[in-house]
């Protein structure tokens, strides 16, 4: 345990969570500081170190790696994040230490000093962290480009990639985005204020990926062909990242975990029911209104023998089912009710927003609509814009760790992997060349 009393404002500090907008549950760190070290009316510590439904009761730690307080509320705004300050606990250790019900407050403990209140590090203009590091990001910025579509100008932004070993990546420019933000056919907007037509090359649905090809060529790009590092190592975490954004200041964020394979749970097919295991058998629990399930008539007590030909011997494997399927895609199920099998087809939909009022689900511009299904994704507690994903992400030393796809949740922002990336340019320009032959 470390202390709260000698907390300085602005004074960096360490949060591990874990996220309930994640299932199954993982560990996620993020970086802040210090901004209210006493909030007196709440009687708490306020930190910007982000925090959302799931993270309360996890620890924020100083420089030292002492906790200074447990995670506990929010509101709104991303910046209040609310911590128990660690000398509550430190006040009633001797209390904790018993077993007793208490009704009144019991006596409180004598606190020691903090022996390293005096060397404690704050930042005085630790807003001033983005303009530190501007040189940097502009040169990285030179990355990036702003893409749109035509008529509707979505956003989003683009990561200008290259291959030495690649003979026709001579005579072009190819762009790697977020294939869900650009429909249709999409420009390059340039720093100039004129617009580019770019050529799409290929599309993947399934990664969220968009190749697209640039007839002007520039110097500029991220040449794949000699990526010096493709994995995550436990000791990258907590490393410091940028998002060079074009033509603004990028973000700042910290990589919060190792490479993992996201499942695609809000980018499913919707169905609309639960099952649970009666008796041995699978058995429909919830039937929610205006869903597929219930306007395809399923029922709550019917059993679910497959989906799609496949026995479904759990409720968890029935999600995984579902899970490899698209809104508007056709699933047939088998099931029983009253002795009888009905063979039925359900035509899977979007899965409808959440209409919680938690503070968590407010935050500004909000989640990704296309926000998970993704391999080799990682978290960073970025706070970037749904319209600014599809741009590259790097370290301090201009190493390229991957590209942005989705604002998840409140804390976190998921991206892939540089490697991921340089394997689907590969299959996209194999699968293109391919195209071109056959024409």
């Amino acid at each position: 345990m470390g202390w709260s009393s000698s907390l300085k404002v602005n004074e960096p500090c360490v949060s591990i969570a874990f996220p309930g907008s994640f299932s199954p549950p993982r560990s996620v760190i993020r970086f802040g500081y210090v901004a209210n070290p006493s909030d007196t009316r709440r009687r708490t510590i306020r930190t910007t170190c982000l925090m959302e439904p799931g993270d309360s009761g996890g620890p924020v730690f100083d420089l030292y790696g002492r906790v200074i307080g447990l995670h506990s509320n929010i509101t709104v705004e991303l910046e209040n994040n609310f911590e128990v300050p660690v000398d509550v606990f430190r006040r009633y250790w001797s209390a904790f230490m018993k077993q007793q019900d208490y009704t009144e407050l019991p006596q409180e403990d004598a606190i020691p000093a903090d022996l390293l209140a005096n060397s404690r590090i704050s930042f005085s203009d630790i807003f001033g962290v983005e303009r530190n590091l501007a040189d940097t990001e502009l040169k990285l910025e030179k990355l990036t480009v702003q893409l749109a579509t035509v008529p509707d100008t979505s956003r989003a932004i683009g990561t200008i990639v290259k291959f030495k070993d690649l003979k026709n990546n001579l005579k072009s420019t190819y762009i790697v985005s977020k294939n869900s933000l650009l429909p249709g056919g999409v420009i390059a907007m340039m720093v100039d204020g004129k617009t580019q037509p770019l050529k799409v090359i290929y599309r993947d649905e399934k990664k969220d990926l968009l190749l697209l090809e640039m007839d002007k060529v520039t110097k500029d790009g991220i040449d794949l062909s000699v990526l010096s590092k493709d994995t995550l190592a436990f000791g990258d975490l907590g490393k410091i990242l940028i998002s060079p954004h074009p033509g603004n200041e990028g973000e700042i964020s910290v990589l919060g975990t190792l490479s993992f394979n996201l499942p695609g749970i809000y980018s499913a097919g919707y169905l609309g029911s639960r099952l649970e295991v009666e008796n041995g058998r699978n058995i429909i629990k919830l039937v929610q209104e205006k869903s597929p399930a219930s306007d395809f008539g399923l029922k709550i007590g019917d059993e679910v023998l497959s989906l799609n030909g496949i026995a479904i011997s759990s409720p968890e494997q029935f999600i995984k089912e579902i899970q490899k399927n698209k809104p508007n895609d056709v699933i047939h199920l088998i099931t029983k009710r009253d002795g009888a099998e009905n063979k039925i087809a359900i035509k899977l939909a979007k899965r409808p927003n959440t209409t919680s009022t938690h503070a968590a689900e407010r935050f500004t511009d909000g989640k990704s609509d296309r926000r998970d299904g993704f391999k080799n994704a990682f978290v960073h507690d970025g706070k970037l814009k749904p319209a600014e994903c599809g741009g590259p992400l790097f370290d301090l030393q201009g190493n390229f760790i991957g590209i942005n796809m989705a604002r998840f949740s409140r804390t976190s922002c998921i991206a892939i992997t540089s490697a991921e990336v340089r394997n689907f340019v590969l299959e996209a320009v194999g699968a293109s060349k391919k195209t071109s032959t056959s024409k």
